[in-house]
């Protein structure tokens, strides 16, 4: 189904315009001055066929309160004419059948003509990255936004545990080894604490001995003094010498008490460094133990993360699988749009032409049409890919039809328009 005439009055920047297309001229070019109404043209086609939520508020050509794009479409299946007329207030469309019967249901009509009419290939090569994807999520109702974003995430929580991994020692086996071996082969023996409780009850014992040492002697200091003075004391004597005999009991009871040995005490100090000195040993031990724990568990996440994006990047890979792509070989993640597992901004100019070549083709199965706008930016390479393209449908048995609007006042290319009219078709 192809677009063999066009009629469209204030549309726009047009006056009037009545164009033929020749079936066997595929390749429509659009040409004039800025301003001169050439995309008035293309916006015309677009109005006629896409409906009244893609015609701007104001689509009539200002100054004027009425105006009617009238378009043919012929097909082998026959010939139909799309009307579309507009007022002030609001558009009208009627389409006729070959017999001039008309369609109950237009726009029934014309969704089932029309694909992705909006896809234009030559913008589609310039948009970055994230906008390709964008609009291949538009045209396949596929969004894999969410996957992605797993993705993203899972990704840079592996990174984080990588780098956690990277802080803990590396030890060798034997070196691991040797310090599981030392702790399975520790054996419980006497605390620190035990040893620090006996050496404090000794020290106890020490002080009490040396306090009765001392009152000893202050007493028998003071029994001298006084024997010193028995003359005038006698009576004093009698007193003294009694408490003198009470005290020497007392010193027989301390006596009594055993006076720990040196020996004793350096022993419990030596025990005490010995076992503090083990305690390092199973500490270093342990930690050599606890960071290759840690390594491991970090090591196992790390490894579960790479799972989960595997699993993430199959999942997107099986939906891509079972999805209507517009050609094979079309995908996309979150850096933009791939081709045959190739980056979009990788491919040649010609390679990425092709593939939004193909894009708008498998878009619109029914209405072999394109519009490119802003064709001034495609070089001489660029349409003679197209051209190519063009060449190997009709080849295949499809005829295409593909509109470019390009600034050039010379008026010797396409269909020429300037001041909203027709100059010249060339």
């Amino acid at each position: 189904m192809i677009i063999t005439q066009l009629k469209a009055s204030n549309i726009k920047k047009l006056k009037a315009v009545e164009l033929d297309f020749d079936k066997d001229d595929n390749l429509v070019m659009i040409t004039g001055k800025n301003a001169a109404g050439k995309t008035s043209v293309l916006d015309s086609i677009w109005y006629a066929l896409g409906g009244k939520r893609n015609i701007p508020a104001h689509p009539i050509r200002e100054g004027e309160d009425h105006a009617e794009i009238s378009m043919i479409l012929e097909s082998p299946k026959g010939t139909y004419e799309i009307v579309r007329t507009f007022t002030e207030k609001d558009s009208y469309i009627k389409i006729l059948n070959t017999d001039g019967s008309p369609f109950s249901n237009p726009n029934d009509f014309l969704e089932a003509i029309i694909g992705n009419l909006s896809f234009d290939p030559a913008a589609f090569s310039r948009m970055e990255g994230k906008k390709q994807v964008a609009e291949l999520i538009r045209i396949t109702g596929i969004d894999f936004t969410d996957l992605d974003g797993q993705k993203k995430d899972k990704t840079e929580e592996r990174l984080l545990v990588g780098r956690e991994m990277k802080s803990f020692p590396q030890v060798s086996e034997e070196v691991l080894t040797a310090a599981k071996t030392a702790l399975d082969s520790e054996k419980e023996g006497v605390s620190l604490d035990g040893l620090l409780k006996a050496k404090a009850e000794i020290e106890a014992e020490n002080r009490k001995y040396d306090s009765a040492q001392a009152s000893i002697a202050t007493t028998n200091e003071e029994i001298s003094n006084i024997q010193n003075e028995i003359a005038r004391m006698k009576g004093e004597i009698t007193r003294l010498e009694g408490m003198a005999a009470s005290q020497e009991l007392a010193v027989k009871d301390l006596e009594k008490i055993p006076k720990p040995l040196p020996a004793a005490l350096d022993q419990v100090n030596t025990d005490i460094s010995d076992i503090s000195k083990r305690s390092e040993e199973k500490y270093a031990n342990q930690k050599i133990v606890n960071d290759w724990n840690g390594y491991e568990k970090k090591k196992q996440e790390y490894s579960d993360l790479t799972t989960s994006i595997e699993q993430l990047d199959a999942k997107k890979a099986a939906d891509l699988a079972a999805a209507k792509m517009p050609i094979a070989g079309l995908g996309w993640d979150e850096e933009g749009v791939t081709f045959n597992g190739f980056p979009y901004n990788q491919l040649s100019t010609a390679e990425q032409l092709k593939v939004s070549m193909a894009i708008a083709m498998a878009s619109n199965p029914k209405l072999k049409l394109i519009l490119i706008r802003d064709g001034s930016l495609l070089d001489k390479d660029s349409l003679a890919v197209i051209k190519e393209m063009i060449q190997e449908q009709k080849d295949g048995g499809e005829d295409w039809q593909i509109f470019i609007e390009s600034v050039d006042d010379s008026g010797k290319v396409g269909i020429y328009i300037e001041d909203g009219e027709v100059k010249a078709i060339n």
